[in-house]
Formats: C-alpha cells, sequence, structure tokens
C-alpha cells in the first residue's frame, strides 16, 4: 500500500497541472477526476461481494494489475477521451484494495491496540502520499528545466511542463507495480472462501437507519470534499500562479501533517472518547476553509505574493489535518459497531458513498469555478461539512456510550450493537 499511495500523492498533485497545462477547462478536469470516483463507488458492493467468496490475494491482485495499468495508461492518453476510460480503470483497481484493509486490519488486532494499529496504517499510507506529492512536485519541475535546456521555470512552455509531467506519472506508476508484486509474498489462510450469503447481510444492513444515516454522513463529506480538494493545484497555479514544485511542498506538507496527527489519536480516544474525538476535530477545521479560499487576495491588501503563498498554504495544511486525522478513528468506530458480519458490508457502502460525493462535488466545484468565482465552492463546501458532522454526532454519539459500557462490563463485543 505504501508504493501504491507514493503514486496516489503523485497523481494528487499532477495530474490536475497535467490536464490543465494540456488546455482542458476546470469543469473537464473535473469530469475527469469524477470518472475515477464514480468507478470506486461502483466497483465497492460488488468487491466486497467477490471478496466474501473468493481468496483475497487473487482479488488484490488483479485488482493492483488493472490498476498501475490505467495509471500509466490514462497519462499517455491524457488528451484524448479514453482518459476516462482509464480514470474509471484506476477507480476499479482501487477498489479491492480499499475495501479489504479495514475489516484485515480489525481482524487481526485487539480492542485495546487497534486505536494505534489504524492510525500507524493511515501514518504510513499517508507519510507515503506526502512524499509523493512533494518528491512528484519537485521532480516535475526538475523535469521540465532539463526538457527546455535549465532555463527558469518561468519561461518553460506549458507544452514542456506537460511532458514533465507525463514523465513523472509514469515513473510513479511503474514503481507502484512493485508494490503490487509484493501482494504474492502474502500468505494468510484466513483469506480463502467463505459460504456465507454477502448480499443476505447487505440487505438487511440497509434495513438498518444507521446504515442511512452514515451513508448520507459520508456522502456529504465526499460531496464538500469534491467541490474544493481536486482544484487546489490548479486553484493556486491561476490564484497566485505557484509552481508545481511548490504545489507539491504545501500538498505534502498537509499530508505529513495528517500522518503525525494520526498518531495523537489514541490520545485522544482516550481523553475524549471516538465521536467527540471526530466530530470536535472537524469543527475546528471548519473555519480555515474559508482562509483558503480568501488567502490569495492578501496581494490585493498590500501584501506580497509570497506572504500570500504562505498563508493560504498553511491554512490549507491546518485545516487538512484537523479534518482527516480522524479517519481511522470513525474507521475502526464503523468496524466496532457493525460487527464480524457487516464490518466488510459497511467498508463498502462507504466506499460508494464518498467517490459518488466528491464525482458529483468535481463536477459542480468544476462548473462554479469556471462560470462563478474560485472562492464560491468553499463556502458550500463550509456549509455541508457543519451539517455532516451534526448528522454524525447525533447518529453515534449514545450508540459509543453503550458500546464502551459493555467493554467495561466484559461483554463480548465481536458481534457489534446491530
Amino acid at each position: 500500500m505504501a508504493l501504491v499511495a507514493l503514486n496516489e500523492g503523485a497523481f494528487f498533485t499532477l495530474l490536475p497541472l497535467l490536464l490543465n497545462s494540456l488546455g482542458m477547462p476546470e469543469d473537464v478536469i473535473g469530469y475527469a477526476l469524477a470518472t475515477r470516483f464514480v468507478s470506486i463507488a461502483l466497483i465497492s458492493l460488488p468487491a466486497a461481494a467477490l471478496s466474501q467468496r473468493f481468496a483475497r490475494k487473487t482479488l488484490l491482485l488483479i485488482g493492483g494489475v488493472i490498476f498501475v495499468v490505467s495509471a500509466v495508461f490514462q497519462v499517455v492518453f491524457a488528451a484524448t477521451p479514453l482518459i476516462y476510460v482509464f480514470a474509471g480503470g484506476m477507480g476499479l483497481g482501487a477498489g479491492f484494495f480499499m475495501v479489504n484493509a479495514a475489516p484485515f486490519m480489525h481482524d487481526y488486532s485487539t480492542h485495546e491496540t487497534q486505536p494505534w494499529v489504524f492510525g500507524g496504517f493511515a501514518a504510513v499510507n499517508t507519510g507515503m502520499m506526502f512524499l509523493g506529492t512533494v518528491l512528484g512536485g519537485a521532480a516535475a519541475d526538475m523535469v521540465a528545466r532539463s526538457l527546455s535546456n535549465w532555463t527558469p521555470l518561468s519561461l518553460v512552455t506549458e507544452q514542456t511542463f506537460a511532458q514533465a509531467y507525463s514523465i513523472v506519472l509514469i515513473t510513479t506508476g511503474v514503481l507502484a507495480s512493485i508494490g503490487i508484486a509484493l501482494v504474492l509474498l502474502i500468505r494468510d489462510v484466513r483469506w480463502g472462501r467463505r459460504r456465507e450469503s454477502y448480499w443476505s447481510n447487505a440487505r438487511e444492513l440497509f434495513r438498518h437507519r444507521l446504515t442511512w444515516a452514515q451513508f448520507s454522513f459520508t456522502l456529504i463529506i465526499g460531496l464538500g470534499s469534491g467541490l474544493v480538494v481536486p482544484f487546489f493545484p490548479v486553484f493556486l497555479r491561476v490564484m497566485l500562479n505557484v509552481p508545481a514544485s511548490v504545489v507539491g511542498a504545501l500538498q505534502g506538507a498537509a499530508m505529513g501533517s495528517v500522518a503525525i496527527g494520526v498518531l495523537t489519536t489514541p490520545w485522544l480516544i482516550s481523553r475524549f472518547g471516538r465521536v467527540a474525538t471526530v466530530t470536535g476535530s472537524q469543527m475546528i477545521s471548519l473555519p480555515f476553509i474559508l482562509g483558503i479560499a480568501y488567502g490569495p487576495f492578501l496581494v490585493a491588501l498590500g501584501f506580497g505574493p509570497l506572504v500570500a503563498i504562505m498563508f493560504t498554504g498553511i491554512v490549507f495544511i491546518i485545516r487538512n489535518a484537523l479534518m482527516n486525522l480522524v479517519n481511522p478513528v470513525n474507521t475502526q468506530l464503523l468496524m466496532d459497531i457493525y460487527g464480524e458480519r457487516q464490518r466488510l458490508n459497511i467498508v463498502a457502502i462507504n466506499m460508494m458513498a464518498f467517490p459518488l460525493g466528491r464525482a458529483l462535488g468535481a463536477q459542480v466545484g468544476g462548473n462554479m469555478m469556471k462560470h462563478i468565482s474560485y472562492q464560491s465552492p468553499y463556502w458550500v463546501t463550509l456549509a455541508l461539512y457543519a451539517g455532516g458532522i451534526a448528522l454524525y454526532y447525533f447518529a453515534y454519539a449514545k450508540l459509543e456510550r453503550r458500546f464502551q459500557e459493555r467493554v467495561r462490563a466484559g461483554e463480548n463485543i465481536s458481534a457489534g450493537m446491530l
């Protein structure tokens, strides 16, 4: 997963810049990004069903091959309609990884060690995405200069930048293939066939009101994220003319802050509980959204571009850390609440909801930036996040207290609360 995350970090920064350099408008960039999110949503439930029936190792290898091949060809055919096909392929491949990670970690850890297991996994994954963004952006600028006989970046043409972005992205795709190959080393006897009916469990899960609350929360957060997050590299490039190396450094620093922040979650959980940790951290992040949106306007107030870049970057890093450091806390809570029969199912539902929201958000956000302003989507994101956080608290606060009472009483908690 670490080498795949390295590739993800590079794509997170450089793919929007590549499409922008090829002359694609913001709404088209949004459609390309949305295609990948939609494919993750579409594969979520089938991937979970297949994981119940076949060896997970086989599915991980198949998904990995689809992911790597699609990553490379998405870059090769970036200027053609085939970009949508291979963007979808990346989503399909990623889906097989995403649906299996959390249930696997929960099965091989205890209630006491799970905060460290989930936090540690998130830290490593985010840390490698950090390296992907920083090294990817720096490498892209260096390659662009080398292709232009080492002229200053301000003199490099958009065509040359597009070539440089393509070279770096294809290289990280090849590196990701090494990570996929490492799956061959896994020898896990518990990854065999399972005879239970997946679809009957899934239908049972959808009868619970809590499932729809979780689906709605994840969809809302995905929608708010999709409005602004995929466009941050283009936002900095258009508003402040920031080069790829600086964009990569800022996004990498944001991911690094999450990697460090998730290591504090065991302490936060012990001090405040899981629901309060999730909702409190995310609520504190809300004002920083507008700081990102209006940071570039410091130039109009007489401050230098460097000050505007630093302010916008710092606010972005803080917001990103506060909003995302609690993701493993939410995952651990879901694994406990839904129990061993439904863990795979709720992961699949989350996988379906978040990409759907982000896909819709990417389309709407691209159009808002094109037709209204670059700041307008940030206001909608703020409102959506606030509503989603409130929904999460009212859905899980009482249930989490009941679960902890059962833990303290020494009851069997493997069956969950549903």
